[in-house]
């Protein structure tokens, strides 16, 4: 309103929102909304034992291979299900590493890819393993709809739970011979399989989300 009493231009607009401030914040708060919904009812603890699981399932499933396999691994065959361990972790791009016990002992890496006639599938099994377990926990879980998130969050879990069971295989998978102890190495443990666990386990919860939600829009959350 003027002082002359005449109503002033932008009276008509007072109470509309801006372009590109209200609508645009009520927007960002819906999807910010919708992320603390994503992050709030997650399941974190069974995408944890997804990533445990995967772990077990795929070790488990290398070692019937190898027992079913002419593939041959030195040792006797007590000493299989360790000597499976190192594969496994080689499989991994991890090396298996040789500590002297004693002086002037001679230490050396262990990879038993060399060995493989075909190397890539043993590389390419771990992946497929942890793709299939992000999917099938995202089938269990049943998310209403496609989101970039849930994906991320489960890649999170998952790889969690892959890496630590991995970290603590180190002690468990180890073995002497000749004064020497072989172990996987421990930082490239840590590296590989969290990479190898979010990046697949990201891969399979995306592969999950569409099976079980399929035709709903995705959502970049």
């Amino acid at each position: 309103m003027t002082r002359d009493g005449t109503p002033a231009a932008d009276d008509e607009t007072v109470g509309e929102t801006a372009p590109g401030v209200g609508g645009d914040a009520r927007a960002g708060g819906t999807m910010s909304a919708g992320a603390r919904a994503v992050l709030a009812t997650f399941p974190w603890f069974g995408a944890f034992v997804a990533g445990v699981g995967a772990f077990v399932v795929g070790y488990a499933g290398l070692l019937a291979l190898l027992l079913a396999t002419p593939l041959a691994l030195p040792g006797p065959l007590s000493e299989l299900p360790v000597r499976t361990g190192f594969l496994f972790y080689n499989a991994h791009n991890v090396v298996v590493t040789g500590t002297a016990l004693e002086p002037n002992i001679i230490t050396g890496n262990e990879d038993y890819l060399r060995v493989a006639s075909q190397p890539f599938l043993y590389r390419a099994y771990p992946a497929v393993v942890i793709a299939a377990a992000g999917g099938l926990f995202t089938y269990w879980w049943g998310p209403e709809r496609r989101s970039a998130l849930a994906a991320v969050t489960t890649a999170v879990a998952m790889a969690t739970g892959y890496v630590l069971i991995a970290l603590a295989g180190t002690v468990v998978v180890s073995l002497e011979d000749k004064s020497v102890l072989y172990s996987p190495d421990i930082a490239q443990t840590l590296l590989y399989f969290l990479a190898y666990g979010g990046v697949f386990g990201f891969c399979g919860s995306l592969a999950g989300q569409a099976a079980v939600v399929d035709g709903e829009p995705a959502e970049s959350d």
